[in-house]
């Protein structure tokens, strides 16, 4: 339902990137020395909506933070700061916590550093400083680039809390001198209805308590309903501190109902917010979202999401979220998504190669996998094992599967999976089934020609088989044409979705003579049964003869020997190796794309 529509806006804002639309942009942010970071991480902010991903702990915020501190008249110390309890720590070469950002003007990128200062009023102060040789940095003859002139505006979401919350559960009763926060709300509440409704200011001792409150547009509310799937008639959002501290109070309407924030649930109070500020903002805005996903569902996420990249394309924002749902990544370029691991040495690094899918696996979060169907029990182990070699996640990522029955109940069965509206099953053939001819590409055929007939005589060419589709009854004619759909369906799934092993069958690829030839000398010794044994070996037909004449000799079950031969591939990374990695990531990338 959502991927259509954002994988359009993703194409546009790309071309957009590409032909300099973005003119005030952070094109990367680099840290020589930074809090829990490792030393020199780099994140490039290829795409203008960057998602930073990772468990609780693991730097997201921080960083986020450090983006916030950088344009001109902004602080990391805003939100980082050296207390009795939880002093700011320098390394002990005495190095300084700070950060380098490159932005480019008329196509040349500028670099800036930032570095805390201490100073004896200022404990927290970050300033612009020279650039530095040891970090990479062109020199300037004492001279220093400029911060980016950028406005940026910074929501957390998991402190976005109206005025009726922060006093409801932060509150202070006894020096209120009230009986009860219901109490205390009732009474406040008075005031707060009648500026509302009259438009005023309320004060206090001469202190106004209240600003005037603000109508929010028709093109607002159609947003946050779209967001929210809900119809909303009026709303306007107040800012006062009727409730004892600044906050702000949203006032909604729908066809049925008045309400507040206090009737409201903290994601549509937060929505509002969000929203109002966005449609407010100025074009080039540093959007930072710290977990907007917070009280909200899945759809609202998406929906969010893609009202990001509608701002991002109407208004050149540059937004980076920080999160821990996948919904904000998918369908996005791989190179937007940046991972947060902790390394072995207890620092964090930061990934921008893995897909949102991995992203997600490493933060123990529970994914649709991706299923490639081989056509045996050895590939289904051989590709188990090679995946796991590559990285503990990605096994995780994949399920390998491996039905009876081989290639011909396999194409069968890929009528099924052709007219899935997102296929996220693979096929991975041996080498033996791979067609002479290329899979042909339906989309470059005239109309015309793509009969039934033309299509029928494709899929056997491919298939080296005849494959019978049963179209739904329908009136007269309905049928034929459905038939026509479903074979052009197949094929394009043939064309995407299926590989071929790199040799013609899994024993093929794993077996080698010098290897065989060690492990009869390991169990038989020298001498001529070894040789005479090698000999036979050689002389066997197939390579499925050659793993039965070897067990023969070594007393042993093919199973085990196929395992022990699956292992030498792997360490000896041997022939066909490089032609199986480039199909696992050929797929990977389909599933980020």
């Amino acid at each position: 339902m959502f991927e259509k529509e954002t994988r359009k806006l993703v194409d546009t804002i790309k071309t957009m990137k590409r032909n300099g639309a973005f003119k005030t942009y952070i094109d990367y942010i680099r840290f020589p020395y930074y809090r829990n970071l490792e030393k020199n991480t780099k994140i490039n902010f290829d795409f203008p909506l960057t998602v930073f991903i990772g468990k609780n702990g693991s730097g997201k915020s921080s960083t986020l933070q450090a983006v916030f501190g950088a344009p001109a008249d902004k602080s990391v110390g805003n939100f980082w700061f050296s207390t009795e309890l939880d002093p700011i720590q320098e390394s002990e070469s005495d190095e300084r916590h700070c950060f380098i950002y490159g932005y480019k003007i008329q196509n040349e990128i500028l670099e800036v550093l930032k570095t805390r200062i201490k100073k004896a009023k200022k404990p927290d102060y970050w300033e612009p400083s020279r650039p530095i040789k040891k970090y990479g940095m062109k020199l300037m003859g004492g001279e220093r680039n400029s911060a980016i002139n950028m406005d940026v505006l910074y929501l957390d979401f998991r402190s976005i809390l109206s005025a009726f919350d922060k006093y409801f559960y932060f509150g202070d009763t006894k020096r209120l001198k009230s009986k009860t926060k219901q109490d205390y709300l009732r009474s406040k509440s008075k005031h707060l209805k009648n500026v509302i409704n009259n438009h005023k200011i309320y004060k206090n001792r001469g202190v106004d308590q209240n600003r005037d409150s603000v109508i929010i547009s028709g093109e607002e509310l159609n947003v946050v309903g779209r967001i929210l799937d809900k119809n909303y008639v009026s709303a306007q959002i107040i800012e006062h501190k009727l409730f004892d501290s600044w906050g702000f109070s949203v006032i909604f309407e729908t066809e049925k109902l008045t309400y507040s924030e206090a009737f409201a649930g903290s994601g549509e109070t937060a929505i509002f917010k969000l929203v109002h500020e966005v449609q407010h903002s100025e074009p080039g805005t540093l959007v930072l979202l710290d977990e907007p996903e917070v009280s909200l569902h899945p759809g609202a996420q998406y929906r969010l999401k893609l009202y990001l990249l509608e701002k991002i394309k109407e208004k050149r924002l540059q937004v980076i979220i920080s999160t821990h749902s996948p919904f904000f990544s998918e369908f996005l370029p791989q190179s937007a998504i940046k991972v947060f691991l902790e390394s072995p040495n207890e620092k964090i690094r930061v990934s921008d190669h893995l897909t949102y899918k991995e992203a997600f696996l490493s933060i123990g979060h529970d994914i649709e996998k991706v299923t490639i169907i081989v056509e045996d029990r050895l590939a289904k182990r051989l590709m188990g094992k090679i995946l796991k070699n590559m990285d503990a996640n990605l096994s995780k990522l994949f399920n390998i599967e491996y039905y009876p029955g081989g290639a011909s109940v396999i194409n069968k069965d890929i009528i099924i999976y052709s007219r899935s509206e997102r296929p996220n099953i693979y096929i991975l053939f041996d080498g033996d089934q791979k067609p002479s001819k290329q899979v042909p590409d339906i989309s470059s055929i005239p109309q015309k020609k793509l009969t039934n007939v033309f299509l029928t005589q494709a899929i056997k060419e491919v298939t080296g088989s005849k494959i019978t589709f049963y179209p739904d009854g329908g009136k007269q004619g309905g049928d034929k044409n459905q038939e026509t759909e479903m074979k052009k369906e197949y094929l394009n799934y043939y064309r995407e979705n299926v590989f071929y092993l790199p040799a013609s069958i899994p024993e093929e690829i794993i077996w080698d003579s010098e290897y065989s030839k060690s492990l009869l000398k390991i169990t038989l010794g020298e001498g001529n049964v070894t040789n005479e044994a090698a000999k036979k070996i050689g002389q066997a037909v197939g390579y499925k003869a050659k793993f039965g004449t070897l067990a023969e000799y070594m007393d042993s079950s093919i199973d085990s020997l196929h395992d022990l031969f699956i292992k030498a591939f792997i360490n000896g990374r041997g022939e066909f190796w490089n032609d199986i990695i480039n199909i696992i990531n050929v797929i990977k990338e389909k599933e980020s794309s």
